[in-house]
């Protein structure tokens, strides 16, 4: 990654490129379907992040009431580790917080220790444990970031 990174909102052109993010991240991927219903669901936002021409990364959430629920985030491999993954949740909890929310939940593996890190140093804490909630039977930590008032 050369150039400046830009982050905007996710588009109907964006749903094509998603999953193949998703898949070279070692995430589950949703189809383009998926996201087009995501794109037209009134509770979800959803932001991408490009540099030098394509697109490098992307996260989502639903904002229901006054919680974020993170959905996604990915980040391709060669680009991780230079910030965008935190520049996209700090734009989420920016735009959840401007939508009224007081927090945000996600969930991660318990043996995904990149991603415990990643969330930890952002603020999130464990708050429970989903036993099996993964499709290979593998649990997940419930995490919270509580915003200050």
């Amino acid at each position: 990654m050369n150039g400046e990174v830009t982050y905007r909102s996710m588009t109907a052109e964006d749903t094509r490129v998603i999953p193949e993010i998703e898949k070279v991240c070692g995430l589950h991927p949703w189809t383009e379907e998926g996201y087009i219903y995501e794109g037209a669901n009134p509770l979800a936002r959803y932001l991408v992040a490009e540099a030098d021409g394509r697109m490098i990364g992307f996260a989502g959430m639903w904002c229901v009431v006054d919680e974020a629920q993170l959905m996604k985030i990915g980040v391709l491999p060669e680009c991780q580790g230079q910030g965008v993954g935190h520049a996209l949740m700090d734009r989420l909890i920016a735009l959840s917080q401007r939508e009224g929310c007081i927090s945000m939940t996600l969930e991660v593996r318990v043996n995904n220790e990149k991603a415990l890190s990643f969330y930890g140093g952002l603020g999130f804490y464990v708050t429970g444990r989903r036993e099996k909630y993964y499709d290979d039977g593998t649990d997940a930590f419930l995490m919270q970031k509580d915003y200050e008032a």
